[in-house]
């Protein structure tokens, strides 16, 4: 499929992200699903797997990480996840902390922090439904 840029240049849309990095950080289907659209489109997404590497063998598990790397780390150790982003140009986050610590780290990496919902509820601020 083609698109046209905003410099009126057709580029393939699987290119769209060639030459960017991702870490995937997250743990959940939003959050890789996130990163499977970035692999999709040219990046080099790496997946941090833990214990879900047992997944592997599980359909939804290899459709969700199709086209990442994956490499066994532990990313609930804040010094570990803080010496593994430098150098990503997009970090998608499963907790606060760690988006904290991808501004810490660099200004210039793109910190997505993907929840199934706000942090405090189903509505912001945590007020729930009414």
């Amino acid at each position: 499929m083609l698109q046209t840029s905003a410099s009126g240049s057709l580029r393939r849309v699987s290119e769209m992200l060639q030459g960017l990095t991702v870490f995937d950080a997250s743990n959940d289907v939003a959050g890789r699903f996130c990163a499977r659209l970035m692999a999709d489109n040219g990046a080099s997404v790496t997946l941090a797997t833990g214990a879900d590497a047992n997944s592997a063998s599980v359909p939804s598990w290899r459709h969700l990480n199709a086209g990442k790397t994956l490499e066994t780390l532990d990313v609930t150790d804040q010094q570990i996840f803080t010496e593994r982003v430098r150098g990503s140009d997009i970090v998608v986050c499963n907790s606060p902390w760690q988006l904290q610590a991808c501004r810490n780290t660099d200004d210039r990496i793109i910190a997505i922090l993907v929840t199934p919902f706000d942090s405090k509820g189903l509505i912001l601020g945590g007020a729930g439904r009414k």
